[in-house]
């Protein structure tokens, strides 16, 4: 017997790193989430124009995988990411979208013909990459307002 019983676990809980003496280590349980909230609606905007819905008061941002410039959300590592996006049509008027973007294309519209005055959340689950991009888009429609809202997601698996 050469002993290979007499090993120490080690874990770190600011790097996540779990290793093992004489082995190998593996990052673990790193949380990954961001809510960021819209709480002012532009005005004077275009109507029938597509606007990146930026959200610029991050909540929280932990993964860091969140840019509130941007509004854009960039996937730090791979897994399974669910989104929750809250819109408040401000103002009048109605025939508004929203729509997710993935790396620069439609993912999918969560909603039209937004009438003003409405508020709407929705939900959708992503199997992403690392680097991948997602961020949210609202047309004006009749409008010619932004409106407020909420981006929030985390990675599940």
């Amino acid at each position: 017997m050469d002993n290979t019983d007499n090993q120490q676990l080690a874990y770190s809980e600011s790097s996540k790193l779990l290793s093992i003496t004489g082995g190998n280590s593996v990052t673990i349980g790193t949380l990954i989430a961001f809510r960021a909230k819209k709480i002012t609606s532009e005005t004077g905007l275009t109507a029938s124009t597509d606007y990146d819905f930026i959200t610029p008061e991050i909540i929280y941002n932990d993964g860091s995988g969140f840019d509130e410039k941007t509004g854009i959300f960039t996937a730090p590592v791979p897994g399974i990411y669910t989104f929750i996006i809250g819109y408040n049509a401000t103002g009048t008027f109605g025939s508004r979208e929203l729509k997710l973007y993935l790396n620069g294309s439609i993912y999918e519209t969560l909603n039209t013909d937004i009438n003003g005055g409405s508020s709407l959340t929705r939900s959708i689950t992503i199997k992403l990459i690392a680097l991948d991009k997602v961020k949210v888009l609202f047309n004006t429609g009749a409008a010619k307002e932004s409106g407020t809202g909420s981006f929030s997601g985390y990675k599940v698996y």
